[in-house]
């Protein structure tokens, strides 16, 4: 259904809905619009209640042409509010200084006769005469090109974050930061401004890519457009992001949704048509990481909406806004793929990252995330001591010279010649340089944490890969030594004396018990896990800080069987 816009004017008198009309309307205004927008036959601030006012009219004379639809479903009624109440809605890198603000809004207005003239140019001069102060504001003409480009979409209103927000107001601003996700998703068209490109060749390296508040202003709208530097369109089509691209041929699609998905690394389907929520966590915030903000906050703030999370704005938090963020994601996710991170843990917890910029490691790990409440510790919950999980925990002992255990098995062998010990060897680290100074043995120890039992459990075959699924030269062949490279982990000053695999997504055998758990199941042989370190058994476990995932993989047709236990991260 296409609506036109009406002439009429926001300041009419009241019109006589149907009660159901009424209150879908003002239900709508109220939650699903920005607080204020800008009329675009007056460039005035209007709020809420001037729009649902507006719409009325609009509402009534429709109601009047199609007097059927009177006494329709609910469910009709709000989707027919949807597609009549349109405003566009502005994306762009605001400058360093000039932009209008919302009480710029109040001048401009004053002359809003000059918006009979076409040329926005002339209506810029114009101000600039009779408003002094906005001389110096290079981002006037930018906004008066963006209201103009939003009438040509046929909306009556629009919206842009430099001048529709009270930032004096604390609630106003809180409510817009938490809101605003919601804000781009509703608009009938989100108009974009790239500054620094001027042909699609131009879009991978334009600075808009690599700003934290626009990832939300690129997958929350369903339709958007790109104009270039000098407000010209990259393409013809109404709506870069038209979903119907992605089943187009290569050679017809959109080169603009191209450039989007090669710089972005969104999968096309999460692109055409995002849906917010707390999951699949580590991909989502692999698209933020390495973007930038100018406060420290926002770097959690500009994915409140994105992961339909509530959290308050307190700006002067600090670096501690990411944390809140995590913890908030916490209390909402059970799939282990919050853990598909590398790098610097966090002060408060060491199964959390320090920053984003750990997860930069899971745009290559889509594969390996676990469905939820099928693996793993449905119950896992962030404590004022750490992370609260339970693990299945694949204890290893740490040698200072994993030679010497070599050499014992070799004096416990006569049978087995120095030449096939010396291939074992070899074949038991994958590859490595039996002589690297940069490497530390291991060796497995099988279902007992405690003891330093040589047992070897059900395990022949253990394997370290990373987040591309190449193997690591981490592997146990019968008694052999796992073996540690050093540009994979770093180790603490003084290496511990025993060191433990925790397996995060193990399977759960309810049918043998609920104690019960083993690796693997069914397909899945690839386990996420953390490396943990401790001196002594007994004493509190350690999460060792890696620089690329560990994950582990058992042999076709092994399986390791254990107890899980609940440690504190």
């Amino acid at each position: 259904m296409s609506v036109p816009i009406a002439s009429c004017s926001i300041t009419e008198g009241p019109v006589t809905l149907p009660k159901a009309w009424t209150d879908a309307l003002t239900e709508f205004t109220a939650n699903q619009i920005p607080i204020h927008l800008i009329d675009l036959q007056t460039l005035r601030l209007v709020s809420r209640s001037d729009v649902a006012r507006h719409y009325r009219l609009i509402l009534a004379a429709y109601l009047q042409k199609h007097p059927s639809r009177q006494n329709a479903p609910q469910h009709e009624i709000t989707r027919t509010i949807f597609k009549i109440v349109k405003y566009a809605i502005f994306s762009h890198r605001w400058l360093a200084e000039g932009e209008p603000t919302f009480q710029d809004m109040s001048m401009i207005s004053t002359f809003a006769e000059a918006l009979s003239r076409d040329d926005e140019t002339v209506l810029a001069q114009t101000l600039v005469t009779h408003v002094p102060d906005i001389a110096t504001r290079a981002g006037l003409h930018k906004f008066l090109l963006f209201c103009s480009k939003a009438r040509s979409y046929h909306c009556r209103f629009a919206w842009s974050d430099t001048c529709c927000i009270h930032k004096d107001s604390s609630a106003e601003l809180d409510e817009s930061i938490r809101a605003m996700f919601r804000w781009y998703h509703n608009a009938y068209v989100c108009i974009v401004h790239l500054a620094s490109s001027l042909a699609s060749d131009d879009i991978p390296t334009d600075e808009w890519f690599t700003r934290g508040w626009t990832l939300q202003e690129l997958i929350a709208p369903e339709s958007i457009k790109f104009y270039n530097r000098e407000w010209r369109a990259f393409t013809d089509a109404r709506n870069d992001k038209d979903r119907r691209n992605d089943t187009l041929p290569l050679e017809k699609r959109n080169p603009v949704w191209l450039a989007i998905l090669r710089v972005t690394n969104i999968p096309p389907g999460r692109l055409s048509y995002f849906s917010p929520g707390a999951f699949d966590v580590a991909q989502r915030l692999s698209w933020a990481a390495g973007r930038r903000t100018t406060r420290i906050e926002d770097v959690a703030y500009a994915l409140v909406g994105i992961f339909e999370i509530h959290m308050p704005v307190q700006y002067g938090e600090g670096r501690f806004a990411f944390q809140r963020l995590m913890e908030a994601l916490l209390l909402r996710v059970q799939a282990y793929d919050i853990f598909i991170w590398t790098g610097p843990p966090s002060q408060y917890s060491a199964a959390l990252p320090v920053s984003i910029e750990g997860y930069l490691v899971a745009r290559e790990a889509e594969n390996c995330i676990s469905v939820p409440n099928e693996f793993g510790d449905p119950s896992m919950m962030l404590t004022h001591k750490g992370l609260q999980v339970e693990v299945l925990l694949v204890p290893v002992d740490c040698r200072e010279a994993a030679d010497e255990h070599i050499e014992d098995e070799r004096d416990s062998d006569s049978e087995e010649t120095e030449s096939e010990k010396h291939n074992d060897q070899d074949e038991s680290r994958s590859g490595s340089d039996p002589d690297d100074d940069d490497e530390l043995g291991v060796r497995f120890l099988g279902n007992d944490v405690e003891s330093q039992s040589t047992d070897q459990g059900r395990f022949s075959w253990f394997h370290f890969t990373d987040s591309g699924g190449v193997f690591r030269p981490l592997s146990v062949r019968g008694s052999g030594p796992i073996v540690f490279v050093d540009d994979i982990f770093t180790y603490p000053d003084i290496p511990p004396r025993q060191y433990a695999f925790a397996i995060l997504d193990y399977h759960r055998d309810w049918e043998r018990g609920s104690g019960c758990v083993y690796v693997p199941y069914s397909q899945k042989s690839k386990y996420l896990a953390f490396v943990l370190y401790r001196d002594e058994p007994g004493e509190v476990w350690h999460k060792l800080q890696t620089n690329t995932l560990v994950y582990v993989q058992v042999e076709d047709e092994k399986m390791y069987e254990g107890k899980t236990v609940n440690i504190c991260l």
